[in-house]
């Protein structure tokens, strides 16, 4: 069938260009600096103003992987400390019981 012939119905021309534009960002979701660059001059973002942007979005998700990892230490290290604690507990009275003469009279 020759694709000139094929008809779109109007109805789902939106939905074809909003799932297309979505397909087309996930297989090319990276940019290089040169085309974020000519992109922002189009719109008439100076260079440095785009590259102050990088630069503070580059800080944030750093700040954001070490907040990440830092919770994930005190989490770690939560969970280590509640089960040390649960088998203390849990094992104290046992070592009572064993201690209690029960042939002696009270």
């Amino acid at each position: 069938m020759n694709n000139s012939k094929v008809r779109i119905p109007k109805e789902i021309a939106p939905d074809v260009f909003a799932l297309a534009a979505q397909l087309y960002a996930q297989e090319n979701q990276d940019y290089c600096l040169e085309e974020i660059m000519q992109a922002g001059a189009e719109v008439q973002i100076p260079p440095e103003v785009i590259q102050q942007a990088i630069q503070q979005i580059q800080a944030k998700q750093i700040r954001d992987r070490d907040r990440q990892r830092s919770l994930k230490l005190i989490l770690t290290q939560y969970s280590s400390v509640k089960h040390f604690f649960l088998l203390s507990v849990s094992s104290a009275p046992l070592w009572f019981v064993k201690k209690i003469d029960f042939d002696k009279e009270f």
